[in-house]
């Protein structure tokens, strides 16, 4: 049926591991700007459609070896928004590197689950890059940051790890230029409850340090689940966002 009206379709939000019998790379979309996923069956969606694509979301894909090949777009020209979350490591080890490369200058906004990534993917300098969104404060991300510290406007990430930052976190978010606002989804009651651990103790002295070495930035301390920030910060960055359903963020 997609056939018939595809032309009129510019958003597109497929759950694809559900559909059995249909070649995804057989649809293309003339006008499609707005790609959600749920799987890595279903990027065989995104070379078809990959001048166009504006917004592209892949979340919960998985990869386990050779039998499963990607066949990654070779340009993305207009992509100014990529979210990769809930993906295993071999996954974004497959496909991240080449996508930001291959939008190092368009992408704008940057949302990725990190874990599993330290030492494989590249740090590459995206000449646009305003928003990044990361699951957790290590080196990959530290150096994304770092590279991209003159265009950065806006981060977002979890309260853990961040005690193994302590000393270098703040001097690092302190040569971010433009930084106007940095949200921390953090435990509150970790945070500002009695010090059990010495890791709490740490990490409640790295975000007093970020604040004294930020003072321009706005600073946010949101609740713990990563999904409910998501819900209202995604909208701010385009309108069209407000449909993302990122549930196990």
């Amino acid at each position: 049926p997609f056939l018939n009206f595809g032309r009129n379709i510019t958003k597109l939000m497929f759950k694809c591991s559900d559909v059995k019998g249909v070649d995804f790379k057989d649809l293309v979309f003339p006008n499609l700007k707005y790609l959600d996923i749920d799987s890595s069956k279903g990027m065989a969606l995104v070379k078809p459609n990959m001048n166009t694509l504006e917004t592209l979301i892949i979340q919960n894909a998985t990869y386990h070896g050779s039998n499963e090949i990607f066949d990654l777009p070779t340009m993305l020209p207009k992509l100014k928004t990529f979210l990769a979350w809930n993906c295993n490591r071999y996954f974004l080890n497959e496909t991240v590197p080449s996508i930001l490369l291959m939008t190092s200058g368009t992408l704008k906004h940057l949302l990725i689950s990190d874990v599993g990534t330290e030492g494989t993917n590249p740090v590459v300098k995206m000449n646009n890059l305003t928003h990044f969104v990361f699951d957790s404060v290590r080196d990959w991300s530290s150096q994304m940051i770092k590279e991209n510290r003159m265009s950065l406007q806006s981060l977002v990430f979890h309260y853990r790890d961040v005690e193994s930052r302590e000393k270098t976190l703040p001097s690092l978010l302190a040569t971010v230029k433009n930084l106007k606002e940095i949200i921390i989804i953090a435990n509150i009651r970790r945070l500002f409850g009695a010090e059990t651990t010495i890791a709490d103790i740490r990490a409640k002295s790295c975000v007093q340090a970020i604040q004294k070495k930020c003072p321009k930035a706005k600073i946010v301390i949101e609740a713990y689940r990563m999904q409910f920030t998501l819900r209202w910060y995604l909208p701010k960055l385009d309108p069209e966002l407000k449909d993302a359903n990122i549930y196990s963020a």
